[in-house]
C-alpha cells in the first residue's frame, strides 16, 4: 500500500526552502553542541576584525544590494588582509589552510592581488570559471602539501564543499537575513582532521553578532521547525557599543564566559 509509505530523509542543511516541499516534519538526533563534545566536529575560536560598513546600503529580497556591498568590501581589502596576519600569527604563529568568503568577484580579485602582496598565494574560484577549471583548484587546495594558502569564493563553497584541514574562515561577506548561509560559510571549517583542535572564524562582516542568537539556539537546541523563519526574521543590528563589549578589547576573541 503506497498510500501508508512514510519518506525518511537525511540532510545538513534543515533551512533549505525545497525541504518543506518534500518533508512534513523534522527531528533532531543530535546537536552541534554534542558533536564537538563527541568529537565529530571542531570547536570554533571566533575574532572580530574590521568590519564592512554596511550603513546605507540598499536592501533587494531581503539582503544588501550586492554591488554596493562589494564597493563596501573593497574599501577594507587590506584590513582584512592584515587581520588575517595578525589573527593567524597569534593564533598558530603561521599562516593555516583557509576559506575567505568575499561580497562579489571584484572584491576576491581584490583580495586575492592583497594577499599576493604580503607573500600568500590565495586563489578565486567563482561562476565566471569554467568547471573543470574550479575542480583542478579544488584538488589542489585539498593536498596537505597544496601551494594554495587560501581559496576565495562568494557562494560556490558554502554547500556541498570537504576539506577537512581548514583552519581558518574569513567571513567578509555580510549578510543581513541568511542565517542558514551563515551556519553553511561557518561549517566549512568545522570537520575533524588529525591534528587539528578548533577551527578560527575571523569576522569581517559583523554577521556573528548578527546572528549569534539564533546560532546559539540551533549550537545547543538543533532544529525544532522544518519550515523555520530564521531567514526572514528581522534582526536588530548591534550598536558600536554592543560590538566592543562582545569581545576582548586587546585581540579582538569574543568572549566565552568570563575570560577571554
Amino acid at each position: 500500500n503506497w498510500s501508508a509509505m512514510r519518506v525518511i530523509g537525511l540532510t545538513a542543511t534543515p533551512f533549505h526552502p525545497e525541504l518543506g516541499k518534500h518533508f512534513s516534519s523534522i527531528t533532531n538526533v543530535i546537536t552541534m553542541d554534542q558533536l564537538v563534545k563527541d568529537k565529530h566536529l571542531v570547536p570554533f575560536r571566533v575574532f572580530a576584525a574590521t568590519e564592512i560598513n554596511t550603513q546605507g546600503v540598499k536592501v533587494t529580497a531581503g539582503e544588501w544590494q550586492k554591488d554596493e556591498l562589494e564597493t563596501r568590501g573593497l574599501q577594507i581589502v587590506g584590513d582584512v588582509v592584515a587581520d588575517y596576519v595578525r589573527i593567524s600569527n597569534q593564533v598558530w604563529g603561521e599562516q593555516r589552510k583557509t576559506i575567505c568568503f568575499s561580497s562579489g568577484v571584484a572584491h576576491g580579485q581584490e583580495l586575492v592581488n592583497r594577499f599576493a602582496s604580503v607573500g600568500l598565494n590565495f586563489v578565486q574560484i567563482s561562476y565566471k570559471d569554467d568547471e573543470e577549471y574550479k575542480q583542478e583548484v579544488i584538488k589542489e587546495f585539498a593536498k596537505p602539501d597544496t601551494s594554495i594558502h587560501g581559496l576565495i569564493s562568494s557562494d560556490i563553497l558554502t554547500r556541498g564543499f570537504d576539506v577537512t584541514d581548514v583552519e581558518h574562515i574569513i567571513l567578509a561577506r555580510p549578510l543581513r537575513k541568511s542565517f542558514s548561509t551563515h551556519v553553511q560559510m561557518c561549517g566549512r571549517g568545522a570537520r575533524t582532521h588529525a591534528g587539528k583542535n578548533f577551527c578560527v572564524i575571523q569576522d569581517n562582516s559583523g554577521n556573528w553578532l548578527r546572528f549569534l542568537d539564533s546560532w546559539d539556539d540551533l549550537y545547543h537546541n538543533g532544529t525544532k521547525w522544518l519550515r523555520s523563519d530564521e531567514d526572514i526574521k528581522q534582526r536588530k543590528e548591534p550598536t558600536k557599543y554592543e560590538k566592543e563589549k562582545a569581545k576582548c578589547p586587546k585581540c579582538g576573541h569574543f568572549w566565552s564566559g568570563s575570560t577571554c
